[in-house]
């Protein structure tokens, strides 16, 4: 049987908010805080979960061109080394390869337009195309969000 191939996406700026990557204040000691990219790594690793799932991609749809990004990604930056932080161990491996080497930076950029309009739209569009085009590139399962009745 083969693996599903899985794609991770996510906004480097919530993880920066989390605080991932960091010892952070716990408890009267200190605490890591792993991402959940991180957690998934070490999933897939050692459980029965990296026999049925391979990692393929990891996406995050952070804009460089965006001084909100740029503030909310400050003490990080968009790459590994760039910043003070970074929200995994620089060495980290995922089944047998490093997950710097799985990342794409797929910037949504039509977040920088008003809410209300059409370039807003258009840009949105164009970024979904570019993240499919991406998907498809890397042959990522193709599958259905659950549904919750209610």
């Amino acid at each position: 049987m083969s693996k599903m191939r899985l794609v991770y996406m996510w906004s480097l700026r919530n993880a920066a908010a989390d605080r991932a990557g960091q010892h952070v204040a716990y408890k009267g000691g200190q605490r890591y805080m792993k991402s959940p990219l991180q957690y998934l790594a070490e999933l897939l690793d050692g459980t029965p979960l990296g026999e049925r799932y391979s990692l393929e991609a990891v996406v995050s749809d952070d804009d460089p061109d965006s001084g909100r990004d740029c503030d909310r990604l400050a003490g990080y930056g968009f790459t590994c080394g760039e910043g003070e932080h970074w929200f995994f161990p620089p060495q980290l491996t995922v089944q047998g390869r490093r997950m710097e080497g799985l990342r794409h930076a797929v910037p949504s950029s039509y977040r920088r337009q008003p809410l209300a309009s059409a370039e807003r739209v258009a840009g949105k569009r164009d970024y979904e195309q570019r993240v499919l085009e991406m998907l498809r590139e890397v042959k990522a399962a193709a599958g259905r969000a659950a549904h919750h009745p209610g």
